[in-house]
């Protein structure tokens, strides 16, 4: 899993250049997010791992779950979700770490499969005031090792 975590953010890093590398952070909750944040900016959480042995016990598949959870600013009416003139809005932003993330396997030996198994629906987010709109979606690796 760290492996994981540390090359979905490296890549998000490399290929987002309009949101600085420090937006960009793994989270130890989904509710956390590191005090100076700017946004947008997109938390990693690591999620369930389900091992399975394969016939003969010599190798391995696992099935790991990761958690992104981009977040935006709130804007008037519909244009957190929707976006407007100059800026996206959540689905446009989550669509982008579709374009990056969907079947990458992000140069891991053994991955053979990456894709976004699940999307939550966009909600606001923190106090009244702060100002923030997230989607927690999340993606299923699956790689095969050998034990």
């Amino acid at each position: 899993m760290k492996e994981l975590l540390d090359k979905i953010q490296t890549e998000l890093q490399s290929r987002l250049n309009n949101i600085r590398d420090v937006d960009i952070f793994i989270t130890p909750h989904a509710n956390l997010i590191p005090g100076g944040t700017q946004f947008p900016a997109i938390g990693i959480k690591d999620g369930t791992v389900k091992r399975h042995e394969l016939a003969g016990g010599e190798e391995l598949d696992k099935k790991q779950h990761v958690s992104l959870i981009p977040y935006v600013k709130m804007y008037p009416g519909e244009q957190s979700i929707m976006g407007g003139s100059g800026f996206k809005g959540i689905l446009e932003f989550v669509e982008d770490l579709h374009e990056i993330l969907d079947k990458n396997l992000l140069g891991i030996e053994g991955m053979e499969a990456a894709f976004c198994e699940n999307e939550k629906e966009s909600e606001m987010f923190g106090k009244p005031g702060d100002g923030l709109q997230r989607k927690i979606i999340i993606y299923k690796y699956e790689r095969r090792s050998e034990r």
